[in-house]
């Protein structure tokens, strides 16, 4: 999903192994960008699993949460991808929603880093990897990552400061 005009983020097992110019982004209206640049975050560990693409086109980007704000309780929807299905109703038959809320925000001894990931009861599914998990004012507050052990978890956008500046 977009976070800048010109850059998406994902999660780094997604397009890890890969090279730029093999990653397609398509968009709303069939417009397909090109990837010139990858970003891995550096840290190989779950809670930073994160992956800042550079495209060729301005995109307008989602708004990003206050991490700070975000608290147990607080209702949450999780968008992603599962599979593509290149039909001429690409959005719509490739879309999947899940809502929830969040569960605690904590570091985890499994995800092996002091950062405090989220934890939610919404279903992430395979393939929702790297989709946008929204707060209620539609704001990305995460980014979906699937689950460690039993924990469904996202990273923080927090994380994405960094790339942002």
């Amino acid at each position: 999903f977009a976070i800048g005009k010109r850059l998406f983020v994902t999660n780094r097992h997604v397009v890890e192994g890969g090279e730029s110019d093999q990653i397609t982004i398509y968009c709303k209206g069939n417009r397909i960008l090109r990837v010139t640049q990858m970003e891995i975050d550096p840290f190989p560990v779950a809670a930073h699993d994160m992956a800042v693409l550079h495209v060729t086109e301005d995109v307008p980007p989602l708004r990003i949460g206050e991490f700070n704000f975000i608290q147990p309780g607080d209702k949450v929807l999780a968008v992603g991808f599962p599979e593509i299905n290149r039909s001429k109703n690409l959005f719509e038959e490739n879309l999947y929603i899940s809502r929830g809320i969040v569960n605690a925000l904590r570091a985890m001894e499994e995800a092996k880093s002091p950062e405090k990931v989220i934890l939610t009861d919404a279903k992430l599914n395979h393939g929702i990897s790297g989709g946008p998990l929204f707060n209620e004012l539609g704001e990305v507050i995460g980014i979906c990552q699937g689950a460690i052990g039993i924990h469904k978890i996202a990273v923080p956008t927090k994380l994405l400061e960094k790339y942002l500046i």
